[in-house]
């Protein structure tokens, strides 16, 4: 009696989960179902969150005006040479944290989903490797064209308060300050894009058609939104004290 050859799994393609993310949602899908390494998207949404804080780099000015104003009304004084320092400071530092934050809004992102979605049986490593890649839209490109917004506006002469290094990008152009706008502006383009790429990713995991998913996910992807708009709310808070 003769054997059929073992077939040898298909190993997955990470250059083609990370293109096809923005270019072919399909087969990137079908790559993080069959194991797609989560580093790599992490890496570039970390690179991409960089860049957008070096480039509205000058724009902490601000923030350091305002610390400025804080340490004169507290009696004190800072040199125009320790307010430099402090600005690169800031803005290295602020870019060194992006890659953690970008690791760590993908596991909160994921904890979410994976509570939401429980009835699906999708395992939390396969919703950890999609929310890395998703965040490369939701986190990556959002921040790098948040920085380039600031810049442009910074260059303008626009950028005159703290509040002012977070661009209006969402709901949050109609107006809206402090709470309300932090949650106004968790809905935006590159939300609503990774949104739906969630909503698909989710469907090719579970082996269902999107909207036999799209309750549990959506769900989940609000909680997600409030949970960063909460995060947001609290520094635009700090920032008006």
């Amino acid at each position: 009696m003769e054997t059929s050859p073992a077939v040898a799994p298909i190993r997955p393609n990470v250059a083609a989960a990370l293109r096809g993310v923005i270019l072919a949602p399909a087969s990137a899908f079908a790559e993080i179902d069959r194991g797609a390494r989560w580093i790599w998207p992490i890496v570039v949404t970390g690179i991409l969150a960089i860049a957008g804080t070096l480039i509205s780099g000058p724009a902490f000015e601000v923030a350091m005006e305002a610390g400025m104003e804080k340490a004169r009304a507290a009696g004190g004084e800072m040199s125009p040479e320790t307010m430099q320092r402090m600005q690169t400071f800031t803005v290295i530092g602020q870019a060194v944290s992006m890659p953690v934050v970008a690791l760590l809004s993908a596991l909160v992102g994921a904890a979410i989903l994976f509570l939401t979605t429980r009835g699906l049986r999708v395992p939390f490593k396969s919703l950890f490797r999609l929310s890395a890649y998703t965040g490369m839209v939701g986190f990556g490109l959002n921040a790098l064209l948040g920085g380039i917004l600031t810049r442009v506006r910074w260059n303008g002469g626009q950028v005159e308060t703290q509040a002012d290094l977070y661009p209006r990008m969402g709901l949050d152009l109609l107006g809206g300050e402090g709470w309300a706008r932090a949650f106004m502006s968790a809905v935006n383009p590159f939300s609503i894009w990774a949104a739906v790429l969630t909503v698909l990713g989710v469907a090719v995991l579970a082996k269902k058609p999107p909207g036999k998913v799209a309750l549990p996910v959506v769900i989940g992807i609000v909680l997600g939104a409030l949970f960063g708009a909460c995060m947001m709310g609290l520094s635009l808070s700090r920032m008006s004290s």
